[in-house]
């Protein structure tokens, strides 16, 4: 099952928002356009979004923006 359908799958089941551990991290996932467009565009009392260091080597060695990965 692709990381796509997964996250579909707890959309339907969990709702729009959802907090889950991957590893020694906590993630937040927001399906919601309206609702990502408002933690994108106005971050609140935790803005830090914390970089992920496979990404960065996997962008640096291709030579790509990390686009919204590093806000």
């Amino acid at each position: 099952q692709t990381l796509h359908k997964l996250l579909h799958k707890f959309t339907e089941e969990y709702g729009t928002i959802m907090k889950f551990r991957a590893g020694n991290n906590w993630l937040v996932v927001v399906s919601d356009p309206k609702y990502s467009e408002q933690v994108l565009r106005f971050p609140d009392k935790y803005p830090f979004r914390p970089s992920i260091g496979v990404l960065d080597a996997y962008y640096e060695r291709k030579k790509l923006s990390p686009g919204l990965s590093s806000l």
